[in-house]
């Protein structure tokens, strides 16, 4: 009777252990469906938000060829795609305070207008946390290229972003879908992108030093300035070709005190059974065509909706 029992027992936990065995390559097996549904959503609503920035934003800003200097529509728009529901807005990035921004005030003189007053103030406005200083609000640029449509974003918000800022709490986009009297956030006041043209040869040199700080580019303003003194750029293939010749330049240095011409910005969301999935663009202008300069998604933390 007692062999009975034991066997019966052995057979007992053996069902037992294969049961929980099971359980687990069940539970496993649907959380690998689950991850593979998320990332066949998170895909195509990457493809969703790639179609609408090279699609819908460069249609809207191409007919403002003639009139460069009229006001980007900022209104939300929503489109529907196979039961997906896709918005985004437009946000005039010209407007915003970028290093050469910041530096043609610390030229003017005016007090009012000091690095120290701008971070005061956008701070303020922000709701970034007290004590930032300049060097804060001018990060240094990174040029590594990831593909040919996707660039890492140069922006002031983005650096804080990957650094962890308190700021993060406030939101540093505005979401397409929220309304237009939400507080402006630090994405709505502040880009890292230089708008140009910045004369390099009637810069003071207080104003480049500025941006040599901003973009860790201090050893390079140093010689532009020795040069300049000597022999002033001719133009800004001259400019180009003399960076260029200078040791460890980064090939993207001539542009940010060139003429490219940043034309709009925009914050895409995507939303799918619940999910809602965020993007950042950036349209450059170059001549009369408008370009997809970068697309980086974003997390809801960083969104203000």
């Amino acid at each position: 009777m007692r062999t009975c029992r034991g066997i019966a027992l052995v057979v007992v936990l053996a069902l037992l252990s294969l049961l929980a065995v099971v359980l687990a390559e069940v539970a496993f097996a649907a959380q690998m469906l689950a991850s593979t549904s998320r990332t066949r959503i998170a895909a195509e609503q990457d493809r969703l938000a790639a179609l609408a920035a090279a699609e819908w934003g460069r249609a809207i800003l191409c007919p403002r060829k003639a009139g460069a200097t009229a006001e980007i529509d900022d209104r939300p728009r929503h489109f529907v795609i196979a039961d997906r529901v896709v918005s985004f807005r437009l946000e005039d990035e010209s407007a915003k305070l970028n290093p050469s921004h910041l530096a043609a005030m610390v030229r003017s003189g005016n007090p009012v207008a000091t690095r120290l007053a701008v971070v005061d103030a956008c701070s303020e406005m922000a709701g970034l946390p007290p004590g930032l200083d300049s060097a804060s609000l001018l990060p240094p640029m990174h040029w590594e290229e990831r593909n040919q449509h996707i660039l890492p974003p140069t922006s002031l918000e983005a650096y804080l972003q990957t650094r962890g800022s308190p700021a993060l709490s406030t939101g540093l986009w505005t979401s397409p879908d929220s309304p237009a009297a939400k507080r402006p956030t630090l994405g709505g006041l502040l880009t890292g992108d230089v708008t140009g043209p910045f004369n390099v040869n009637t810069a003071s040199e207080d104003g480049l030093r500025l941006l040599g700080r901003a973009f860790d580019q201090e050893t390079l303003v140093a010689t532009l300035l020795r040069q300049r003194r000597v022999h002033p750029f001719e133009s800004l293939d001259d400019l180009r070709r003399r960076v260029s010749q200078m040791q460890d330049a980064p090939p993207a240095m001539a542009s940010l005190m060139g003429f490219e011409s940043l034309a709009a910005s925009a914050v895409i969301a995507v939303r799918q059974d619940e999910r809602v999935r965020y993007y950042r663009t950036l349209f450059r202008r170059q001549n009369e065509h408008v370009r997809l300069a970068f697309m980086v998604p974003l997390g809801r933390s960083q969104v203000v909706e």
